[in-house]
């Protein structure tokens, strides 16, 4: 695409030019052009994440999204933050954080929970080491500071992401039906902008996120200006005072300042409304000298919301701010025509109407299969390896394997006294208590590498992992956000693999009757023109009776181990396995695809079985296959273990039955219940195998093979 002046193209330029039936002036072109970027308007992407619609999302249309949680509504968003914390990354993670908070805080929600999903490069470059510190200290510190708790998450380290990081936030939330808040106006309402100072930081932040960034391209210095400033103190105050404002029932609608700042929110809040907005940037308190209209109406600087507040409210909701020492301005009044006007110094520099600022454009995306992808399908791993204890050893001691507590310890994950199942070495759901019979679980995933392989495939492949994770932990899946992190999305390879993405995904979802409530979409994450792999995040939430019905993830000595599922063949396909990965440094082959009533049938009978007490832990078979799932569910109590792993053996494929991550359900299953648990599992023609037992002796042992678990966790456990 041929560039014009503020990012337009000239298709773009000419179709707004004719729409106004006049030619716009260069203020008017600067806002247009950053709500037509991508990061504001979905131009590539919105005609397909429309399929990911259903029916049990609630509100998806806001900032988050919801699902009934009891009597409560849950809103829950994973929201990007990639480029920003790629030139600055404590900064830019800190304010993902600060923004992702305020998508909640605005539709007046208790903020719960926080989690992330970050991805970096390989960390003996000292450029990735300094990213992935400044990361998680930036998370870190903000989330710390304003008092929620981060309670999940997922770390990777991958070439494609050298000199570059993914970094993926979530947030949870929970409200009344009736008391949500939402972003939609109505006329002759004041418009009141809250919180911090307006500054220069952040301005062009929309089409900053927008473009391609290469480790030499020349705007690095002015693109840290497009980075925001974090205030977590602020936030803290602005969380207080919002919450008396609120509860006090003083604001009809509300809308935090995000991409493109005051712009994006009032444009948003009138478009929603039907109605218009004059808007005076004399009004709007600031922290800078001499600072220019466009930056003023563009800045995204932290920890500021537009609220519309009636005549009648006004005072109080001054007041308020006041006593919270946040800042108040009224910046100006909806009004019944629909025109988006903006006065500075008492001249007006804009007048358009409103439905040309809401996302005017929409592209069609070219469908071609990708070379790559047919040669690498036809590729299978021949290799057999010989040593499993140095296999496994391998595997487990891999960066993207191995103990993350380093990084989750540094994150409160207990403030608010409603965490419940807490970050750990087992992995698996995190949990915390919305009410005595409700009982949220979470879990984080992705695999850019099976997304990459087989984009529609791949990803349900990503969602039955999180979707297992939850019913091994006896937790009903009731929702998910996204995040989709993609490459030039006008690369015909790249759209590919996002049209494909969003195709499984909206498949899964309604195959298995799980609703995508909210996402997000990140394009144009490459650098040195080499593009990350297709990187698609979801968190998915779950829900539990009682902490009672919540089944651990780790066994206990003197417990039979069962194998729920069918047994390895010699027919599956092992493609983009963490183990030919880790051992043949290849990310190659085949995805299957998912076999949704059987899904289904193994969520049932795990329900079943906890509900006759049947079950004493829990994990489903997923990174590192069999054995992999097996150290880690006897990581916590170093636990040994005798038994067979290994029932097959034609061909030397036992490496297969080790660490296939086959697409079949296949859960681990411990029991002191060892007859009864078989009764069922046969009743029921579940296919099923008795591994062994658990016990004392810190070794692992099966078909005449022992591994030492104090190796093992010593390994796992290395800095």
């Amino acid at each position: 695409m041929e560039k014009n002046i503020y990012t337009l193209t000239k298709y773009e330029y000419k179709t707004i030019k004719k729409r106004l039936g006049r030619e716009p002036n260069d203020f008017e072109t600067l806002i247009l052009a950053s709500m037509t970027s991508e990061h504001c308007s979905y131009k590539h992407s919105k005609r397909y994440i429309k399929k990911l619609k259903h029916k049990k999302a609630i509100m998806s249309e806001e900032n988050a999204g919801a699902i009934e949680f009891g009597e409560k509504y849950v809103f829950f968003k994973l929201e990007s933050h990639n480029h920003p914390s790629a030139v600055s990354p404590y900064e830019g993670a800190a304010t993902g954080i600060g923004g992702i908070v305020r998508d909640i805080l605005t539709l007046n929600c208790k903020c719960l929970l926080l989690g992330n999903s970050i991805k970096f490069g390989n960390l003996k470059y000292k450029k990735n080491l300094n990213i992935f510190n400044e990361v998680v200290r930036g998370i870190s510190t903000y989330g710390n500071s304003i008092g929620i708790p981060t309670v999940c998450g997922e770390t990777q380290f991958l070439d494609c992401y050298n000199d570059y990081a993914i970094v993926n936030v979530l947030a949870l939330g929970v409200v009344k039906p009736n008391d949500a808040i939402l972003s939609k106006a109505k006329p002759n309402l004041n418009v009141v902008l809250l919180g911090s100072t307006t500054g220069s930081d952040g301005v062009n932040g929309a089409t900053f996120a927008s473009k391609n960034l290469n480790s030499n391209y020349d705007d690095k210095k002015n693109d840290r200006l497009s980075v925001q400033i974090s205030d977590p103190f602020m936030k803290r105050k602005l969380i207080m005072g919002l919450k008396e404002i609120f509860d006090k029932k003083l604001v009809f609608a509300s809308q935090d300042c995000g991409a493109a700042g005051i712009l994006s929110s009032t444009s948003e809040l009138v478009a929603n409304g039907n109605c218009g907005i004059n808007l005076n940037l004399n009004n709007v308190h600031i922290r800078e000298k001499n600072i220019l209209p466009h930056q003023i109406m563009l800045s995204e600087s932290q920890e500021r919301m537009v609220v519309l507040v009636e005549d009648c409210n006004l005072a109080e909701v001054l007041n308020i701010a006041n006593r919270y020492e946040i800042g108040a301005s009224i910046i100006g009044h909806t009004i019944e025509k629909k025109e988006y006007n903006v006065y500075f110094n008492e001249k007006k520099l804009a007048s358009l109407p409103v439905n040309i600022l809401k996302q005017p454009f929409e592209y069609k995306l070219k469908l071609k299969k990708p070379k790559y992808i047919k040669k690498l399908e036809k590729v299978q791993i021949q290799e057999v390896c010989t040593d499993i204890e140095n296999d496994i050893i391998k595997i487990i001691s891999h960066p993207n394997f191995k103990d993350k507590s380093d990084i989750f310890e540094q994150f409160d994950y207990t403030v608010g006294n409603k965490t419940i199942i807490e970050p750990s070495l087992c992995g698996g759901v995190s949990s915390v208590y919305i009410d005595e019979n409700n009982i949220l679980g979470v879990t984080i995933d992705s695999n850019p590498q099976k997304v990459y392989l087989s984009p529609k495939n791949g990803v349900e492949s990503t969602f039955i992992e999180a979707y297992r994770k939850l019913v091994s932990q006896g937790f009903e899946p009731v929702g998910l956000t996204n995040c989709l992190n993609f490459a030039n999305i006008e690369n015909d390879d790249i759209s590919y693999q996002f049209v494909k993405s969003v195709e499984g995904l909206a498949n899964v979802s309604r195959k298995l009757n799980v609703p995508v409530v909210s996402g997000n979409v990140s394009m144009y994450n490459e650098t040195n023109n080499k593009p990350i792999y297709p990187t698609v995040v979801l968190a998915m939430t779950g829900r539990a009776d009682s902490y009672k019905s919540v089944i651990k993830n780790y066994f206990s000595s003197n417990e039979t181990i069962f194998l729920l599922g069918k047994s390895i063949d010699e027919k599956m396909h092992i493609g983009g396995s963490f183990y030919q990965y880790v051992l043949f440094d290849k990310v190659v082959g085949k995805i299957d695809r998912v076999d949704y009533k059987k899904e289904i049938m193994f969520k049932n009978i795990i329900f079943d079985l906890n509900k006759k007490n049947i079950i004493n832990a829990s994990t489903p078979i997923h990174t590192g296959g069999l054995l992999g799932s097996l150290f880690k569910g006897l990581l916590k109590n170093e636990l040994g273990f005798d038994g067979t792993l290994v029932f097959n053996n034609k061909n030397n494929n036992h490496y297969k039955e080790l660490f296939s991550e086959a697409q079949i359900p296949r859960y681990l299953i411990s029991t002191s219940k060892q007859e009864m648990l078989k009764e069922i599992l046969e009743k029921n023609n579940i296919d099923y195998k008795i591994l062994g037992t658990t016990n004392l002796t810190k070794t692992i042992s099966f078909n005449n093979i022992n591994l030492d678990m104090v190796k093992l966790k010593k390994a796992f456990t290395s800095v």
